[in-house]
Order: structure tokens, then C-alpha cells, then sequence
């Protein structure tokens, strides 16, 4: 019995874990005798030769993924003959204007997702951008650390099959957004990471959003009854913005919220009181906040809490005991708390825990051995604790099915 909450928040490995997602499903496919989709990988060694054998090989590829590569226009000629395009994925690489144009304006596109691309100058920005906007049926457009400052993102309005779009890490101010206003699809919005302001709010029009992120944005007070009164959002991204406690209260008109994050705000126990009585309330993170002894009580009228996150907070070790409580916990992350093997030994009645975070935690060896008793466990995160290289080796060895982090990864690297 294994139990996720089918949600992703709207992070950098998005782009690459949904392509992946997508190749594993097509090959399934195959496999089995469904479809017969396949896609196209290219990297870093890949050449001109081996481009135009996978081109022979894959004809009817719907998935394409060039990571850490290096084209020139001539080079991608056959991707030409690749019409039946679904997916594109381009991180890390250098190709020409021509290349990516030729990719991007296939009539069978419907996701777009574009990172740390290697552009030299602001035109060629500016080409990718007027690119982009000829994609006639696209659906799905991310785009991150590409810098768009100051470039003209208006032909992005042309994009009138667009329902998830995602800029993040890009430069971005609120005077580049108007082009919002004609996209009536659009129903998912992730802006964080962008200089952007609550001014932005009105160039949305009539965009009915179910998923809003503005994490690490400039987003204030000002706006928060704007947000509050978007009562069909039912994921919202607010953490590392400058939302006093006063404006965190708003959210609670929000009462389609499933997913809410308010990672680093002001946020007290009073004003989660007023949150967790949200019912809809599947995902909650707040970590970095200001909640103190007594908030486990209190989430404890969030009926359907799976996922949870109290990393970065001061609570006591009664206080984290407590969470054992929370019997519908799938996720909880309890990283650079006070969380020790005392607290793990207690928490192990938490019958459907699937991922667990004790990163940065004092506890020890000790602590596998209570680790080694939930049942549906799958990810495990231990980074920063002082568990030996062999201790967790012996661990994974006796519980294969699951997936220890013990290591920082080096950037780039999927968690």
C-alpha cells in the first residue's frame, strides 16, 4: 500500500522530472504493446552523426531532450523530419537560433521546457522568445534561469492554447507581464525568483489560476486580499516573500487550498490555527516560520494532511514526539530540527510515512534501527547527520526499497 499525493511544486527539476515521466510512460507503452512512442536523448559527446542515427531510428519520436549539448545550425538539419513532437526538453546546451526555432515552431508541440540555456546575448533572447510564440498548440511553457530582463515578452501572447506557464529565475519585473491578459487559458502560474511586485496582479484578468507561485518574490501586504479573493486556487507558493503575519491570515478565505506554502514568513501558531481549518488541506510547509509548542495540536484539524514540512523550526523534542499523532502523514520533513533518535523511535507509528527528511538532525546510528520499521518508506533523506558511510550501506542493504541521500548533490543533479 503506497499512498503519494499526485503534486509537484513548481522547482527546477520539474521540467526534467516530467519529461523523464513522460519517456517512462511512452516506453511502458511500448513495451506493453500500447503505443509505440520512443524519444530522442542527446548530451554532451553527442555529434551531427549520432543526431541524424537517432533521427533515422526515432521518426515518430515524441520526446526530445538535449542536455549539456553543443549544435551548430547545420548540424541539426534532420530534426526537421521529426514531426510528431509532443514533448521538448533543452537544459545546459548551446544551439543556434535556427536549431531552436526549427524545434520549437512543430505544429504537434505541446510542452516547451527550456533551462540555463547558453544564449550570448540579449537578441538571441529575444529570437527564442519570438520562437516560442509561434508554437501554435502549445500547452505547457518553463523556462528557467534564461535571463528575459528588460526583453519584449509580449508575443507570448500569442500563445492561445497556453494553460501552464512557468518563468522562474529569469530577471523578470512586473512591467513584462501584460501579455497575461490575453492568455484566457491559462490556468497554472509559477513566477518565482523574479524581482516581481504585486503590480503584476493586473495584468491577470479573468485567468482562472489553480496554481499560483510566487515564492521568493516581492509580493507583499498589498496584494494579499487580491490573492485571498482567488477562491479557485487550490496550490499557492508565498515562501521567502515579504508577507507580514497579517497578510498570511488573508489565506484563509482560500478554501480550495489542497497545497500552501509559506516557507520563511512570520507565521505564528494563532494565524496557522486560522489555515488549518482549511479542509481541503493536503500539503503544508512551514518551514522557517515562527510556530512554537502546541502547533501539532493545531494541525491536527487539517483532517487530510499527507504532506508536511516543520524544517527550520524551533520546536521542542515533546513537541516533534507529537507529530506521531499525524497518522496520515505520507511526507514529513523534520530537517535542521531538534529531532533526535528519541523522536524518530516514537514517530515510527506513522503507518503510511513514504518520505521522511532528517538532513541536518542530531540524530544517530542509533536511529536505523527504528527507520528500519516503516513499512512503506521509499525516500530518505539524512544529509548532515553523523551516520557512518557503513551504517548506511548496512542500512540500504537490509532495506532495499529505499532511496537513501546521505550527500549534498553536486548542482545540476536530481533529488
Amino acid at each position: 500500500m503506497k499512498r503519494k499525493s499526485i503534486y509537484l511544486r513548481p522547482v527546477g527539476a520539474l521540467a526534467i522530472l516530467t519529461l523523464i515521466l513522460g519517456a517512462l510512460i511512452a516506453f511502458n507503452n511500448a513495451r506493453i504493446g500500447k503505443t509505440r512512442y520512443s524519444w530522442i536523448a542527446l548530451s554532451t559527446k553527442d555529434t551531427k552523426e549520432t543526431l541524424e542515427k537517432q533521427v533515422a531510428e526515432h521518426p515518430d519520436a515524441k520526446f526530445l531532450n538535449i542536455f549539456s549539448a553543443s549544435f551548430q545550425d547545420a548540424d541539426t538539419a534532420a530534426l526537421a523530419q521529426v514531426t510528431s513532437l509532443d514533448s521538448v526538453h533543452i537544459a545546459k546546451s548551446d544551439l543556434g537560433a535556427e536549431t531552436i526555432g526549427r524545434i520549437i515552431r512543430l505544429p504537434s508541440l505541446k510542452r516547451v521546457y527550456l533551462t540555463e540555456l547558453k544564449l550570448s546575448d540579449p537578441a538571441r533572447a529575444q529570437q527564442l522568445i519570438n520562437a516560442i510564440a509561434e508554437s501554435p498548440a502549445l500547452e505547457e511553457l518553463y523556462l528557467e534561469k534564461i535571463a528575459l530582463t528588460g526583453l519584449d515578452l509580449s508575443p507570448f501572447g500569442k500563445l492561445s492554447h497556453l494553460k501552464s506557464l512557468s518563468i522562474q529565475n529569469a530577471g523578470l519585473n512586473s512591467d513584462q507581464l501584460p501579455f497575461l491578459q490575453k492568455l484566457a487559458t491559462l490556468t497554472k502560474l509559477t513566477l518565482s525568483e523574479n524581482p516581481i511586485d504585486c503590480s503584476f496582479f493586473a495584468n491577470l484578468g479573468d485567468a482562472k489560476l489553480t496554481i499560483l507561485g510566487l515564492a521568493n518574490t516581492l509580493v507583499d501586504d498589498s496584494c494579499a486580499e487580491v490573492i485571498a479573493g482567488r477562491g479557485e486556487l487550490n496550490s499557492l507558493d508565498l515562501g521567502f516573500t515579504k508577507l507580514s503575519e497579517v497578510g498570511v491570515a488573508t489565506l484563509k478565505e482560500l478554501k480550495n487550498l489542497d497545497f500552501l506554502t509559506l516557507a520563511n514568513l512570520p507565521a505564528r501558531n494563532e494565524t496557522i490555527s486560522s489555515l488549518a481549518s482549511l479542509s481541503r488541506l493536503i500539503d503544508l510547509d512551514i518551514s522557517g516560520t515562527q510556530v512554537t509548542d502546541g502547533i501539532v495540536a493545531i494541525l491536527k484539524n487539517a483532517k487530510k494532511l499527507e504532506q508536511l514540512s516543520l524544517s527550520r523550526t524551533t520546536l521542542s523534542k515533546e513537541e516533534l514526539i507529537q507529530l506521531g499523532s499525524l497518522h496520515s502523514l505520507y511526507s514529513l520533513n523534520l530537517s535542521e530540527t531538534k529531532t533526535d533518535d528519541d523522536v524518530v523511535t516514537k514517530l515510527t507509528n506513522l503507518n503510511l510515512l513514504g518520505t521522511l527528511s532528517l538532513s541536518k538532525t542530531p540524530i544517530t546510528e542509533g536511529s536505523l534501527v527504528s527507520l528500519s520499521r516503516f513499512k512503506y518508506l521509499e525516500d530518505l533523506s539524512l544529509v548532515g547527520t553523523s551516520i557512518s558511510q557503513a551504517a548506511l550501506e548496512n542500512f540500504e542493504k537490509q532495506n532495499t526499497g529505499v532511496s537513501v541521500m546521505a550527500e549534498d548533490q553536486p548542482k545540476g543533479e536530481l533529488e
